[in-house]
């Protein structure tokens, strides 16, 4: 074991920008790509990460020094900025627990499907980061890889529980049959949804939703002006201007950190979008095995 968690953490100090290629060119590999197609899902997931980071130093230098003066001036205890799901993905897959993440769950996957332990096969490749972050956490925590992995495996496993005791509903509501949600995260949102949806439906006077009701809530969209502040680089402008105000920053340097909150909200997607497009030869290939 020591042997083989020393070749892990070889690995792993290649650094995440090294470390991704090389592993997701290996996966590929094994589960039957091309290597041109596998090398190139490799480098383009590394590309992917090297953008994200880049958004987020922009946003790091300009916001920084705004969250300071917020902490000074108010007395706040501010330490961390909610840079969303596209970064925190990134990081779960740039971890040593991430390097493994796919093919481990796509084998163990395989062998519950095997001995009838779930109805449901998970080939959200993507989404598979869910399960890389809570192993990734046991391992900083802890610094014990085989915890890691087995609280990642206890993750996957009760998404794959619920998956199976919510499919039947999912597949009324969304007209599909077939299919279920197992990602790691919609799962856990199954336990307090449902006990939620009771508790509005003892004061709901009104159960039921008519066509008229949605048509109002279209329209209430589709508003021109409803979709100009609801647009994700408009908040970002807002937001990043309007804190850097509050802070004492003049116009022109408000504007400046606005600008970078837009450049978030409107680079993170795609980058993760670009992380994406290397998973996807993996994901199309793996639905094959």
């Amino acid at each position: 074991m020591e042997y083989i968690i020393s070749i892990f953490q070889g690995i792993s100090d290649l650094g995440s920008t090294l470390m991704l290629p090389v592993m997701f060119t290996i996966i590929g590999l094994i589960i039957g790509c091309k290597f041109s197609k596998a090398l190139k899902a490799g480098i383009t997931v590394s590309i992917g990460l090297i953008g994200i980071n880049l958004v987020m130093n922009l946003v790091y230098n300009n916001m920084e020094p705004v969250a300071d003066i917020l902490v000074s001036n108010f007395g706040l205890n501010l330490k961390y900025l909610d840079v969303g799901w596209a970064a925190v993905s990134a990081v779960a897959f740039s971890t040593l627990v991430g390097a493994f993440i796919i093919p481990y769950i796509l084998a163990l996957n395989i062998i519950l499907i095997t001995l009838k332990a779930t109805r449901t096969i998970n080939i959200d490749i993507w989404n598979y980061w869910h399960y890389a972050l809570t192993g990734s956490f046991i391992h900083m925590a802890t610094g014990n890889l085989i915890l890691a992995f087995l609280g990642a495996t206890v993750h996957f496993v009760a998404s794959l529980v619920v998956a199976d005791r919510t499919a039947k509903q999912v597949q009324e509501v969304m007209g599909i049959p077939g299919i279920s949600i197992p990602q790691g995260y919609a799962a856990a949102t199954v336990p307090h949804s449902v006990l939620v949806g009771k508790v509005f439906d003892l004061f709901s006077k009104n159960k039921d939703v008519t066509t008229a009701d949605a048509e109002k809530v279209n329209r209430f969209k589709e508003n021109e002006w409803v979709k100009t502040v609801t647009d994700p680089i408009y908040i970002g402008l807002i937001i990043g201007t309007a804190i850097a105000l509050i802070v004492g920053y003049d116009l022109k340097s408000a504007l400046t950190v606005g600008i970078s909150m837009s450049a978030l909200m409107y680079l993170l997607p795609r980058m993760a979008k670009v992380l994406m497009e290397g998973l996807l030869p993996i994901s199309n290939a793996a639905k094959l095995l």
